[in-house]
C-alpha cells in the first residue's frame, strides 16, 4: 500500500515543478528592478537578460486607446483556438510582414497564452514522458522549462559549437584588443550537429520526437540560411520528428538589405512557410502533419504581457488536441479584438514594423561599435534583440574539478547545465563568478551562456532593448570595463584548464535548481 502522504503535501510532480524556476537569473532581476538606473540614478542596475522590449511601446500604446470596437460576443465564449476575427487579421499580417507571397488559412491558426505555452501544449500532445526534444544551442533558456517542467520532456542540446567553431572563435578572440577585432563566426546549422545530439538523446534512454529551429535565432540573432532549414526539415523527416519553427522574432528583422554584402551577418530570413510553399498548391505552404509554424507579440511588438502567441499547423489531429487544452490558456477575448483592430490597419502595422526594426537596428549598430571599440569579440546578428558576446579573456582563474566518474548517470551527456566543465574544459564555475561580478560590483545583469546550453564557458546573451538606448550603451560600457580590468588583451585565456586534455563532456549530477546562479 502506498504511504499515506502528509497533510498539505503535493503529488511528486508538483513538489518537482515547485522546485524548478523557469529562469535562474530571475531573483537578480526582480533585485535589480528596485534600484533601476536611469540618468538621474547613475549608480542604478542595468538589466539586460529578459528578453523584452520597451523601445517602440508608445505608438502602439496610442493605437490601442482608440481601439474601441468591442462587440457583443467579446464578453462570452469563442473556438479555444482563438477568436475568428483576430485569427482573421493576424493571418493578414503575417502575409504582409513575414512570409509575402504565401497565402495563410486562419482556420490553421491557434493562439495561445504566449509562446511558452503553446510550447507546452504542443509537447505534451507530441511527446510522451521522457522523451526527447532537440533544441540547435546555444539556445532559448526557457525551452528547458517551456518543453519539460509540465510535459515532462528532455531538452537535448545540439551543439553548434563545432571544434571548427571553436577554432573560428578563438582567432576572433585573439584579435581582442587590436584596432578593429574580428566578429565571432557565425554558427552553422548542420545535420551533423543535429545527428549528436539526437545519437545523445538516445544513448540517454530517451526517444527524440521533436525539433524546435528559432530563426532568426535567440540568443545569437543569426538568421539560418533556406539550405540550412532545409536540410533540417529533411534530416528530421527522414528520423520521424515533429518540427517546431519558431519566427517570433521574423517580424523585426533589422539587418536585411540593409547590411554590407561582405558582412558575415548579412544572411536574409526567409519563413518556413515560403521554403515549404510548392506550386501545385498555388500560394499555400505544403507543411504536412509534421512542421509546425509559431509567432508571437511578446518580441518584434514589445507586448509580451498581452501573453499572445500564435501557431500555424496543417495537423488535424494536434489542432483538434489544441481546441481542448486551448480552454486552459485561452488568450482573453477583450485583448484578441483590441489587438485584431490594430492588425486589420495593415498600413499602419507596416509602418510599427519598420520602425522598431530601425530602432532596435540602431542601437544593435552602436553596441556592437562600442563593444568592438572595447576589443570584446561579439557575434553579427540579423534580427532579433541581442548581442551574443565572448568575454571568455574576463574569466577569472578557476581550478578545474576532478571529471566526474564513468558512473554519472548518462542523462548529464544531454545536459550541460549540470556539467562541471565546458567541452574545452575550463570550469562553468568561472562564467558563474564573471556572471556574480557584473551584477555585484557593476549591476549589469546578462543571460549567461550556460543557461542557453552553450558549449563553451565565457559567452553570455546582452538583451539591447530592455533598457533604453542610452541605458544600454551605458551597460556595454560596464561590461567593457570588467573586460579591460581583467587584461583582456592577448594570450591564454583567464579561466582556462590546468594542462591536460579535457576533450570529454562529463557530467556532475548536480541538481539545475532555483537558486542557482547560472
Amino acid at each position: 500500500m502506498a504511504a499515506q502522504p502528509k497533510r498539505g503535501q503535493l503529488a511528486q510532480r508538483g513538489q518537482i515543478i515547485s522546485e524548478k524556476q523557469s529562469l535562474p537569473y530571475f531573483n537578480d532581476f526582480f533585485k535589480g528592478l528596485q534600484n533601476l538606473w536611469t540618468p538621474s540614478n547613475p549608480a542604478g542596475h542595468i538589466l539586460m537578460a529578459v528578453a523584452e522590449n520597451h523601445q517602440n511601446y508608445a505608438p502602439l500604446q496610442k493605437k490601442l486607446t482608440k481601439a474601441q470596437d468591442k462587440r457583443m460576443q467579446t464578453s462570452g465564449y469563442c473556438s479555444m483556438r482563438g477568436d475568428a476575427r483576430f485569427l482573421a487579421a493576424f493571418a493578414k499580417f503575417v502575409e504582409a510582414s513575414i512570409c509575402s507571397g504565401v497565402a495563410v488559412d486562419p482556420a490553421l491558426l491557434t493562439a495561445g497564452t504566449g509562446c511558452g505555452s503553446l510550447f507546452d501544449h504542443i509537447t505534451h500532445c507530441i511527446c510522451q514522458e521522457g522523451d526527447a526534444v532537440l533544441v540547435p544551442s546555444p539556445m532559448y533558456a526557457a525551452f528547458l522549462n517551456d518543453c519539460g517542467v509540465k510535459a515532462g520532456a528532455r531538452v537535448v542540446p545540439c551543439p553548434m559549437d563545432t571544434p571548427q567553431w571553436s577554432e573560428a572563435a578563438a582567432a576572433a578572440a585573439s584579435s581582442a584588443g587590436a584596432s578593429t577585432p574580428q566578429s565571432l563566426p557565425r554558427h552553422e546549422l548542420s545535420t551533423a550537429c543535429l545527428q549528436a545530439g539526437y545519437d545523445a538523446a538516445v544513448q540517454a534512454g530517451s526517444r527524440p520526437r521533436m525539433l524546435i529551429l528559432v530563426n532568426p535565432g535567440n540568443p545569437t540573432g543569426g538568421c539560418f540560411t533556406p539550405s540550412e532549414m532545409n536540410a533540417a526539415i529533411a534530416w528530421a523527416r527522414k528520423n520521424a520528428l515533429h518540427v517546431i519553427v519558431d519566427e517570433v522574432y521574423a517580424a523585426g528583422v533589422h539587418y536585411s538589405g540593409k547590411h554590407d554584402p561582405s558582412s558575415a551577418g548579412a544572411v536574409p530570413f526567409v519563413s518556413a512557410m515560403q521554403l515549404l510553399q510548392t506550386a501545385s498548391t498555388a500560394a499555400a505552404p505544403t507543411l504536412g502533419d509534421d512542421v509546425h509554424v509559431m509567432w508571437g507579440f511578446s518580441k518584434d511588438w514589445g507586448v509580451s504581457g498581452f501573453r499572445i502567441g500564435v501557431l500555424y499547423s496543417q495537423n488535424e489531429q494536434l489542432n483538434s488536441a489544441l481546441s481542448n487544452v486551448g480552454y486552459f490558456s485561452a488568450v482573453s477575448n477583450y485583448t484578441q479584438e483590441a489587438m485584431a483592430e490594430v492588425l486589420e490597419d495593415t498600413q499602419w502595422c507596416k509602418e510599427y514594423m519598420r520602425s522598431n526594426a530601425d530602432l532596435v537596428g540602431g542601437t544593435f549598430s552602436k553596441a556592437v561599435s562600442a563593444l568592438k571599440a572595447a576589443g570584446v569579440p561579439c557575434m553579427p546578428a540579423d534580427g532579433g534583440m541581442y548581442v551574443w558576446v565572448d568575454l571568455r579573456k574576463a574569466l577569472p582563474p578557476v581550478t578545474a574539478p576532478v571529471p566526474s566518474s564513468s558512473t554519472a548517470t548518462m542523462h548529464a551527456l544531454t545536459e550541460v547545465y549540470k556539467r562541471d566543465l565546458d567541452s574545452a574544459g575550463v570550469p562553468w564555475e568561472a562564467e558563474t563568478l564573471l556572471c556574480n561580478q557584473l551584477f555585484q560590483e557593476q549591476k549589469v545583469l546578462l543571460t549567461p551562456g550556460r543557461a542557453c546550453c552553450s558549449s563553451l564557458a565565457g559567452f553570455f546573451r546582452v538583451c539591447i532593448t530592455w533598457m533604453d538606448e542610452a541605458g544600454t550603451l551605458e551597460g556595454i560600457r560596464r561590461i567593457a570595463a570588467v573586460y579591460a580590468a581583467a587584461g583582456a588583451g592577448g594570450g591564454k585565456p583567464a579561466g582556462s584548464p590546468p594542462a591536460g586534455n579535457h576533450k570529454h563532456f562529463p557530467g556532475s549530477g548536480r541538481d539545475f535548481s532555483a537558486d542557482a546562479k547560472l
